[in-house]
């Protein structure tokens, strides 16, 4: 039976995830991403990146069902590219007045 990973966050760090972090972040989000598909029956989509921020805007990237990496060469260009309403916590009046 696959192992379930609870996190009470929306968004699971790979340093919450003990053994599994060891075979790369990669694999390791591949494999967790199998597990919540084959416990739940549900998609899930995933970033990866140095930083929460850009994590989450990676993850929002690939919806609804994959996985993107922004590296720290990336981070800049791909923040400089985004609308400003696609940052979380920006919505559509603050967007508006940008």
């Amino acid at each position: 039976m696959p192992r379930m990973l609870r996190s009470r966050s929306r968004g699971a760090s790979l340093r919450k995830l003990g053994p599994s972090a060891s075979i790369g972040p990669l694999r390791a989000l591949g494999e967790i991403r199998a597990n919540i598909k084959e416990v739940t029956g549900l998609n899930a989509s995933a970033g990866i990146s140095y930083n929460k921020f850009l994590a989450k805007l990676a993850s929002d990237h690939r919806k609804p069902n994959g996985q993107y990496v922004i590296s720290p060469d990336m981070g800049p260009a791909f923040v400089e590219a985004l609308p400003v309403g696609r940052f979380h916590g920006i919505g559509p009046a603050t967007s508006a007045k940008m």
